[in-house]
Protein backbone atom coordinates (compact mmCIF):
# COMPACT_ATOMS: atom_id res chain seq x y z
CA UNK A 1 0.00 0.00 0.00
CA UNK A 2 1.25 3.47 -0.86
CA UNK A 3 1.60 6.60 1.23
CA UNK A 4 -0.65 9.61 0.86
CA UNK A 5 1.59 12.55 -0.01
CA UNK A 6 1.42 16.05 1.44
CA UNK A 7 -0.12 17.31 -1.82
CA UNK A 8 -2.57 14.40 -1.71
CA UNK A 9 -3.59 15.46 1.77
CA UNK A 10 -3.89 19.04 0.52
CA UNK A 11 -6.24 17.75 -2.19
CA UNK A 12 -8.43 16.09 0.47
CA UNK A 13 -8.41 19.30 2.54
CA UNK A 14 -9.39 21.27 -0.57
CA UNK A 15 -12.31 18.90 -1.25
CA UNK A 16 -13.55 19.44 2.32
CA UNK A 17 -13.00 23.21 2.30
CA UNK A 18 -15.01 23.63 -0.91
CA UNK A 19 -18.14 22.11 0.66
CA UNK A 20 -20.66 23.95 2.85
CA UNK A 21 -19.41 23.71 6.45
CA UNK A 22 -21.49 24.28 9.59
CA UNK A 23 -20.86 24.19 13.33
CA UNK A 24 -23.62 22.33 15.17
CA UNK A 25 -24.35 23.05 18.83
CA UNK A 26 -25.97 20.44 21.03
CA UNK A 27 -27.27 19.91 24.54
CA UNK A 28 -25.68 16.47 24.89
CA UNK A 29 -27.02 14.62 27.91
CA UNK A 30 -27.75 16.37 31.20
CA UNK A 31 -26.65 13.13 32.91
CA UNK A 32 -23.08 14.08 32.00
CA UNK A 33 -23.27 16.58 34.86
CA UNK A 34 -20.70 19.34 35.25
CA UNK A 35 -17.62 17.15 35.34
CA UNK A 36 -15.54 15.73 32.55
CA UNK A 37 -17.81 14.69 29.66
CA UNK A 38 -17.55 11.22 28.09
CA UNK A 39 -15.15 10.57 25.24
CA UNK A 40 -16.44 11.05 21.73
CA UNK A 41 -17.02 8.05 19.48
CA UNK A 42 -15.48 7.87 16.02
CA UNK A 43 -18.67 6.09 15.01
CA UNK A 44 -20.87 9.10 15.85
CA UNK A 45 -23.05 10.25 12.96
CA UNK A 46 -24.94 13.08 14.68
CA UNK A 47 -25.06 15.12 17.85
CA UNK A 48 -27.23 13.62 20.58
CA UNK A 49 -29.49 16.67 20.99
CA UNK A 50 -28.81 19.30 18.35
CA UNK A 51 -29.92 22.88 19.02
CA UNK A 52 -28.85 24.61 15.81
CA UNK A 53 -26.02 25.27 13.37
CA UNK A 54 -23.94 28.27 12.46
CA UNK A 55 -22.52 28.67 8.97
CA UNK A 56 -18.76 28.93 8.58
CA UNK A 57 -17.51 32.47 9.15
CA UNK A 58 -13.98 32.05 7.79
CA UNK A 59 -11.71 29.31 6.53
CA UNK A 60 -8.07 29.43 5.49
CA UNK A 61 -5.38 27.05 4.41
CA UNK A 62 -2.60 27.31 6.97
CA UNK A 63 0.88 25.96 7.62
CA UNK A 64 2.46 25.27 11.01
CA UNK A 65 4.65 28.20 12.08
CA UNK A 66 5.89 28.77 15.63
CA UNK A 67 5.76 32.52 14.97
CA UNK A 68 2.41 32.45 13.13
CA UNK A 69 -0.37 34.94 13.77
CA UNK A 70 -3.06 32.25 14.08
CA UNK A 71 -3.08 30.42 17.42
CA UNK A 72 -5.39 27.58 18.37
CA UNK A 73 -5.53 25.44 21.53
CA UNK A 74 -4.68 21.75 21.18
CA UNK A 75 -5.03 20.62 24.79
CA UNK A 76 -6.20 21.97 28.12
CA UNK A 77 -5.22 20.53 31.50
CA UNK A 78 -6.10 21.59 35.01
CA UNK A 79 -3.72 21.04 37.92
CA UNK A 80 -4.62 20.16 41.52
CA UNK A 81 -4.83 23.86 42.45
CA UNK A 82 -7.38 24.54 39.69
CA UNK A 83 -4.95 26.37 37.41
CA UNK A 84 -5.31 25.77 33.68
CA UNK A 85 -2.49 24.92 31.32
CA UNK A 86 -3.36 25.49 27.67
CA UNK A 87 -1.10 24.08 24.99
CA UNK A 88 -1.50 25.76 21.62
CA UNK A 89 -0.10 25.63 18.12
CA UNK A 90 0.55 28.51 15.75
CA UNK A 91 -0.06 28.76 12.03
CA UNK A 92 0.40 31.14 9.13
CA UNK A 93 -2.18 31.59 6.37
CA UNK A 94 -1.28 30.04 3.03
CA UNK A 95 -2.39 31.20 -0.42
CA UNK A 96 -2.16 27.63 -1.75
CA UNK A 97 -3.96 24.52 -0.49
CA UNK A 98 -2.28 22.71 2.39
CA UNK A 99 -3.33 19.75 4.49
CA UNK A 100 -4.31 22.11 7.33
CA UNK A 101 -7.60 24.07 7.33
CA UNK A 102 -8.34 26.82 9.83
CA UNK A 103 -12.08 27.00 10.59
CA UNK A 104 -13.77 29.86 12.41
CA UNK A 105 -17.41 30.11 13.45
CA UNK A 106 -18.58 33.34 15.10
CA UNK A 107 -21.89 32.95 16.92
CA UNK A 108 -24.13 35.98 17.03
CA UNK A 109 -25.70 37.16 20.28
CA UNK A 110 -28.94 35.24 19.85
CA UNK A 111 -27.55 32.01 18.35
CA UNK A 112 -28.57 29.25 20.81
CA UNK A 113 -29.31 31.93 23.40
CA UNK A 114 -29.75 30.65 26.98
CA UNK A 115 -29.06 27.06 25.89
CA UNK A 116 -26.70 24.73 27.75
CA UNK A 117 -24.05 23.52 25.33
CA UNK A 118 -22.39 20.15 25.97
CA UNK A 119 -21.44 19.08 22.46
CA UNK A 120 -20.33 20.65 19.20
CA UNK A 121 -19.82 19.15 15.78
CA UNK A 122 -18.54 20.17 12.37
CA UNK A 123 -20.74 19.08 9.48
CA UNK A 124 -19.62 19.14 5.85
CA UNK A 125 -21.76 18.94 2.75
CA UNK A 126 -24.96 20.13 4.44
CA UNK A 127 -27.57 21.48 2.04
CA UNK A 128 -30.03 24.15 3.10
CA UNK A 129 -33.65 24.14 1.95
CA UNK A 130 -34.54 26.78 -0.61
CA UNK A 131 -36.47 29.87 0.38
CA UNK A 132 -34.55 30.73 3.55
CA UNK A 133 -33.79 34.42 4.14
CA UNK A 134 -30.73 35.78 2.34
CA UNK A 135 -27.84 36.40 4.73
CA UNK A 136 -29.15 34.05 7.41
CA UNK A 137 -26.22 32.38 9.23
CA UNK A 138 -27.86 30.38 12.05
CA UNK A 139 -30.17 27.49 11.25
CA UNK A 140 -32.31 24.81 12.85
CA UNK A 141 -31.92 21.18 11.87
CA UNK A 142 -35.25 21.42 10.02
CA UNK A 143 -33.73 24.07 7.67
CA UNK A 144 -31.60 21.43 5.92
CA UNK A 145 -32.69 19.22 3.05
CA UNK A 146 -29.48 17.23 3.59
CA UNK A 147 -27.88 17.35 7.03
CA UNK A 148 -24.44 16.54 5.63
CA UNK A 149 -21.81 14.41 7.30
CA UNK A 150 -20.54 14.80 10.85
CA UNK A 151 -16.83 15.41 10.29
CA UNK A 152 -15.76 16.14 13.85
CA UNK A 153 -17.44 15.97 17.26
CA UNK A 154 -16.45 17.28 20.68
CA UNK A 155 -18.11 16.83 24.06
CA UNK A 156 -17.62 19.80 26.37
CA UNK A 157 -18.19 20.77 29.95
CA UNK A 158 -21.59 22.42 30.01
CA UNK A 159 -21.84 26.15 29.60
CA UNK A 160 -24.75 28.47 29.00
CA UNK A 161 -24.80 30.59 25.84
CA UNK A 162 -25.47 34.04 27.24
CA UNK A 163 -27.39 36.38 24.97
CA UNK A 164 -25.09 39.33 25.70
CA UNK A 165 -21.93 37.59 24.45
CA UNK A 166 -20.57 36.58 21.10
CA UNK A 167 -18.68 33.32 21.02
CA UNK A 168 -16.10 32.29 18.44
CA UNK A 169 -15.03 28.70 17.85
CA UNK A 170 -11.78 28.28 15.95
CA UNK A 171 -9.49 25.37 15.31
CA UNK A 172 -7.34 23.72 12.70
CA UNK A 173 -8.26 20.42 11.08
CA UNK A 174 -5.25 18.56 9.74
CA UNK A 175 -5.67 15.85 7.12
Amino acid sequence: MGTITEIGRAAMAKAIKEQPIFLALGRGKSAWGNGVPPLESIEATALLDEIGRRALTRSLYVTPDSDGEIEVPVSVAQDAQGNYNVESERYTASSVPTRHIYLEFALDYVDAADETIREIGVYVGSILKSGLPSGQMYFKKSDFSDEGLLFEIEHKRPYIREVNRRTTFAWVISI
